[in-house]
């Protein structure tokens, strides 16, 4: 997500819930910029944006960073799902074709622009997931007087 795609969020925030970020100065509102930045910077406009409009669907009250993410595992979650569906489909349908008989059906197949779609939600959470949940002693460290 960019930048004008992060004020594009906050924004839609903001006219869905009037009195969100009201009474904040210049400077926390560009700390909230930055830490919305940051917080999903890896993410798709698309799926950032669905995210919240969910949020604004479900909730009478603003979205937190921590909302937002709650709502992408479920996402994430659904996209593991809908892969998990139609691999075990296309196993079944290999099944019966060995043995000549009609295939079951267990799952569904998705599309290949449906593959994708997913591939690139489970992806796209992944690396997030991967920069926020380094552990600490992969981080590198400051060592204590300044030097390295």
């Amino acid at each position: 997500m960019d930048g004008k795609e992060t004020i594009a969020i906050l924004t839609m925030i903001k006219v869905a819930y009037p009195n969100a970020y009201n009474d904040i100065t210049a400077e926390e509102r560009q700390c909230l910029y930055k830490l919305w930045q940051q917080a999903f910077q890896e993410i798709p406009y698309s799926l950032l944006n669905q995210a919240v409009s969910q949020h604004i669907a479900t909730s009478k009250f603003p979205p937190t960073i921590a909302d937002i993410n709650d709502l992408l595992e479920r996402i994430k979650q659904q996209a593991y799902n809908a892969l998990d569906a139609h691999y075990r489909q296309l196993k079944e349908n290999e099944e019966a074709e060995r043995f000549g008989v009609r295939a079951y059906q267990v799952g569904e197949l998705l599309t290949d622009e449906q593959l994708q779609e997913v591939n690139d939600i489970l992806r796209a959470i992944s690396i997030r997931d991967i920069r926020i949940n380094v552990p600490a002693w992969k981080k590198p460290q400051k060592k204590l007087g300044g030097k390295q």
